[in-house]
């Protein structure tokens, strides 16, 4: 079997299903998701940085589908936080909490495969406490669930990653 056949078998995402968010006014709670969604370490940012990532990393085949089907999964993951902040009675727009706007200056242009992987695992770590300090700032069981289950397929990316570091230190 070759390497893309192996990278077919890699989860991106864990089985179990992502709560949904009843329609309710939760403004606050809805503006405190604008971190995740398109604040700096967001799934906007992860989208685009992973996209980037798989588009130069192409001569390493294994490493950018691995690129590829992470940021698939972010989408998602971004997808559902706008959900979540227009049920609550947001609007999903490009900005942090503050006001600030999402930028492409977020991301960084690296190309060397092993700076990539490090630098990914240390932003999924980054995602993930600022998941675990949204949960701890809203009384929202709704939003808590499905912040912590977003966490469950950010951990399984860092370990995805972490498998590609592996390869790339025994190149």
């Amino acid at each position: 079997m070759d390497n893309l056949h192996n990278d077919m078998m890699i989860k991106y995402t864990v089985d179990l299903p992502y709560p949904e968010i009843s329609p309710t006014m939760d403004l606050r709670t809805a503006r405190m998701l604008l971190n995740d969604f398109a604040g700096q370490d967001s799934e906007l940012t992860g989208i685009n940085q992973y996209i980037y990532q798989h588009l130069v990393t192409g001569e390493h085949e294994e490493l950018s589908e691995v690129l590829k089907g992470i940021a698939l999964v972010e989408m998602k993951h971004f997808e559902m936080l706008g959900e979540a902040i227009v049920n609550l009675g947001g609007d999903p727009v490009f900005t942090s909490s503050r006001g600030r706007p999402w930028t492409a200056l977020y991301l960084k242009y690296i190309k060397n495969p092993k700076m990539i992987i490090m630098m990914n695992i240390q932003g999924e770590k980054a995602g993930i406490k600022g998941y675990r300090q949204s949960i701890e700032m809203t009384n929202n069981m709704q939003v808590k669930k499905l912040l912590e289950r977003i966490i469950l397929d950010e951990e399984l990316h860092i370990q995805n990653l972490e498998k590609m570091l592996v390869k790339f230190d025994h190149m």
